[in-house]
């Protein structure tokens, strides 16, 4: 738990010092891909963004595996969305219910379209990551 405190602190301060664009995204759904470390495609489906204010965003998600990827974490089923949205910078959590096994994203914004990384983490720390883009 520390250690994801620690990333969503410092994600906060990147944000902070990061430049505030005009285009921004829009409340709806978002078709997903997750790659695996190596760019082997592993997981899709969709989420929704909902803004519940300027930065705070909500949502649900809907993925699927491709094939039998290992280790990716609680990413593969349905579940609920929590995250902010600042300027660019994207940061959203897929288990905001767990202090453990969870997989969140780091991404930046560039129109209707999202690209970061995918970070599975524990008590233990990062166990696993990878790409990601997800457009509208």
């Amino acid at each position: 738990m520390k250690k994801l405190t620690i990333l969503t602190v410092l994600i906060f301060l990147f944000t902070a010092c990061n430049k505030i664009i005009d285009d921004a995204l829009d409340d709806g759904l978002y078709e997903y891909t997750a790659f695996d470390s190596e760019g082997v495609h592993i997981v899709e489906g969709t989420f929704s963004i909902v803004f519940s204010d300027s930065i705070s965003i909500t949502g649900e998600w809907d993925f699927v595996a491709i094939g039998d990827p290992e280790n990716i974490g609680p990413q593969i089923g349905e579940g609920q969305l929590i995250g902010t949205m600042e300027g660019n910078d994207f940061y959203a959590g897929l288990n905001p219910d767990m202090d453990d096994n969870n997989v969140n994203f780091v991404g930046v914004v560039d129109g209707d379209k999202i690209s970061g990384v995918w970070i599975y983490s524990g008590y233990a720390g990062v166990l696993n990551s990878g790409p990601f883009t997800a457009e509208k």
